[in-house]
């Protein structure tokens, strides 16, 4: 979630009484995280409004929302037609369907993929993150992959976030050893 949104849906303001003192300071918050993901390790980050790599995010609707509900199958004929590069699906909460992964190796666009739920507080393993993976690269390229969290992990407490984070790394890393693959890169939801 971005600073602008934290303060127009998800903040109480009781300390500043001053919106964009509010926001710039959740700015540098933020730009102080992206900071210490790019130095783990992070190449790609999400953001719109400037001139990068463009990623689409499909959510199912958020955490409280039921799993499985986004029609991604009726969707894709429309969202191929979006000037982006590439379209993050939310995989891990719904098993990594055949027919949604299918639907990536007839174009030309890049997969996100969900590999970490945001529907439950369990942490998943970095070979269940493996197992996700390897079902994706039965239809999408290593190259034309990148891995994130199913939606955004603001919900969770830190120590759950970040121990989320590091299973789709950790699994991230088991793929490129096991299959040689040098590009996948895990990102933040």
């Amino acid at each position: 979630m971005r600073p602008f949104e934290l303060s127009a849906v998800g903040l109480v303001d009781e300390h500043y009484h001053d919106r964009k003192a509010l926001l710039r300071d959740l700015a540098d918050i933020f730009h102080r995280e992206l900071l210490e993901a790019v130095k783990a390790g992070a190449t790609i980050v999400e953001f719109d409004g400037i001139d990068a790599y463009k990623i689409w995010h499909c959510c199912h609707g958020g955490t409280p929302a039921p799993v499985g509900m986004a029609p991604y199958r009726s969707m894709f004929p429309y969202v191929k037609d979006l000037q982006v590069d590439s379209f993050d699906w939310s995989s891990a909460q719904t098993n990594y369907p055949d027919d949604e992964l299918k639907l990536f190796a007839e174009c030309d666009v890049d997969l996100g993929l969900g590999v970490i739920s945001n529907k439950n507080y369990l942490i998943e393993t970095p070979q269940e993150v493996t197992a996700g993976i390897r079902k994706a690269m039965q239809y999408v390229a290593p190259e034309r992959t990148h891995l994130t969290s199913d939606c955004g992990l603001c919900a969770y407490s830190r120590p759950a976030a970040k121990a989320k984070l590091r299973a789709a790394v950790k699994g991230a890393d088991l793929v490129r050893q096991e299959m040689g693959v040098k590009r996948l890169v895990a990102t933040p939801g």
